[in-house]
């Protein structure tokens, strides 16, 4: 016989992003670094803390720069608009847009990445190809491969990608000519992955 097992609120399991397991170490993987931040403002902690402000705060760690995906770091933008740098008030940081009006604009340069030991990556993604936050995440992690800094030194905070589930849409192969951002390779228009997994 099966029994339901009803257990208060306050004692059910919860789901922890990278982010909150990173919080809750004392951000330990990034001590001593100085770091790149990939994210937006959908990227919070359990406490609805933003990566951004954490890592700003984190003893021993230096937050040398951000960068925003589509829509700005601050998520203002319209679908679609470039947007241009700036600098976050705030937290007194340089704000590098990976969204911008040429295709190269989409990653970030080696002179971006100069300086840096690590990059991290906070996006919050829907699990649809036609987002363009996961093509960002490999693209970051492209550059960062073959840049001045190193696979090992590249981290990305999971988080949970997609609300329909394990369940893939399959794997299209595109046309030559057919490229775009957010299909630049095999990819499904619903992958079963979350965002980091993507990445192997």
């Amino acid at each position: 016989m099966v029994r339901e097992c009803r257990l208060p609120i306050s004692q059910k399991p919860r789901v922890r992003t990278g982010l909150t397991v990173l919080r809750d170490q004392m951000f330990a993987p990034l001590k001593g670094k100085r770091i790149g931040v990939v994210t937006h403002s959908a990227a919070v902690d359990d406490r609805l803390r933003s990566a951004a402000e954490l890592l700003a705060e984190a003893p021993g760690v230096e937050l040398a720069v951000l960068f925003g995906p589509e829509h700005g770091f601050e998520g203002a933008a319209q679908d679609l608009i470039a947007v241009v740098n700036g600098r976050d008030v705030h937290l007194q940081t340089a704000v590098i847009s990976l969204y911008g009006a040429t295709f190269d604009s989409l990653q970030p340069t080696p002179e971006m990445l100069r300086g840096l030991d690590a990059l991290v990556i906070d996006l919050q993604d829907i699990g649809s190809r036609y987002y363009t936050f996961q093509a960002t995440m490999l693209l970051c992690f492209e550059a960062a491969w073959t840049g001045p800094i190193h696979w090992a030194g590249s981290l990305s905070r999971d988080r949970f990608s997609n609300p329909v589930g394990k369940v893939s849409s399959g794997y299209i192969r595109l046309l030559p000519g057919t490229a775009s951002p957010s299909a630049n390779w095999l990819c499904s228009t619903r992958p079963d992955e979350i965002c980091p997994e993507s990445c192997w």
